[in-house]
């Protein structure tokens, strides 16, 4: 692979017999390609790394087996080495023709003019590498996972055929507990009939209201930041009055929360209990049964006339001033 800068290298080619005065075709096309020049260089598709791919044709009427070509960066570019000569291998596809195939790294994207020559011909190309796009299509809910409320999280490129997507999530997790993704991009669209050229998906589970997304395409300074509404999974507590109300100081109290979704139980929240004053909660954190119930109790400590406790699980809340009688 030739590095950006103003390097060269070899295309592997050589010829038989004295090519010089017979007429040579020298052809360049660009397996990304995503449109015709218009004007301001031929426009890319971006892929992993920012390469960009050639092929380079040989056509003479007198060649009979290799020929021999070159490959020349003539946009400087800052900080990078120039490399060792690229080879490309060779395909002989007839008796008067040959082809190569290589990529120049261009991470820095934007244009970059080539220069290709093969037996005393010379073709300069001009290309225009963009920066990766990135968009997060709406989360689109899935069945349920032991009563946890999943959703199929998307994002989607038009302009990149591939490349690494790291994705923090607020709010929400994969199903198996992570709140940082690696995504990798491959073809296709978030939806049937989308225009995007890429996509990656994930799923993932959330009991709030929204869900965060910063997605950091690797190797780019293409960052997505966004909020995505998860409102159909907002997850709702029931806090239940204890009997008696609170007891006499040195006394045990016994909390009870129901976690509903859309008035359905839910199993598997994760709820904490709180209060103030400050108390201690055994266990202080306990996921819901399959019935969306949970309990925890606490012992009271001090002799005011009552305590304030709080359920959080997510972003819901649910919360009760519980006093003596």
């Amino acid at each position: 692979m030739l590095a950006a800068g103003l390097a060269s290298g070899t295309l592997g080619l050589a010829c038989d017999g004295d090519n010089s005065t017979n007429a040579v075709a020298l052809d360049i096309t660009f397996p990304d390609e995503a449109g015709a020049d218009d004007g301001g260089g031929i426009p890319l598709y971006f892929t992993g790394g920012g390469n960009v791919r050639f092929r380079v044709g040989v056509e003479n009427p007198n060649l009979r087996g290799t020929a021999r070509a070159s490959v020349e960066a003539l946009t400087p570019a800052s900080g990078t080495t120039p490399p060792p000569n690229v080879t490309l291998l060779l395909a002989e596809l007839g008796d008067a023709r040959v082809e190569g195939s290589g990529a120049i790294a261009w991470p820095q994207r934007g244009l970059l003019r080539l220069r290709f020559s093969a037996l005393g011909t010379t073709v300069e190309r001009t290309v225009r590498v963009p920066e990766p796009t990135l968009t997060a299509a709406p989360l689109a809910t899935k069945p349920t996972a032991g009563g946890m409320p999943v959703y199929d999280l998307c994002l989607e490129s038009d302009n990149a055929k591939n490349g690494i997507v790291e994705v923090a999530l607020t709010d929400a997790t994969s199903v198996t507990g992570a709140a940082a993704l690696r995504m990798a991009l491959t073809p296709g669209t978030c939806t049937d009939g989308g225009a995007a050229l890429s996509h990656a998906r994930e799923t993932i589970t959330t009991f709030a209201g929204a869900v965060g997304v910063v997605a950091t395409f690797v190797g780019t300074d293409t960052i997505l930041r966004t909020r995505l509404d998860a409102s159909a999974s907002e997850l709702r507590l029931e806090l239940e009055q204890p009997d008696g109300g609170l007891p006499a100081e040195g006394g045990l109290v016994t909390l009870h929360v129901r976690a509903r979704l859309n008035s359905m139980p839910v199993g598997g929240a994760q709820v904490t209990f709180t209060s103030v004053p400050e108390t201690t909660f055994l266990p202080a954190v306990v996921r819901t049964d399959s019935d969306g119930g949970v309990a925890s109790t606490t012992f009271v400590a001090g002799k005011g006339p009552a305590i304030h406790v709080q359920a959080t699980a997510g972003n819901a809340h649910a919360s009760a001033d519980i006093g003596r009688p």
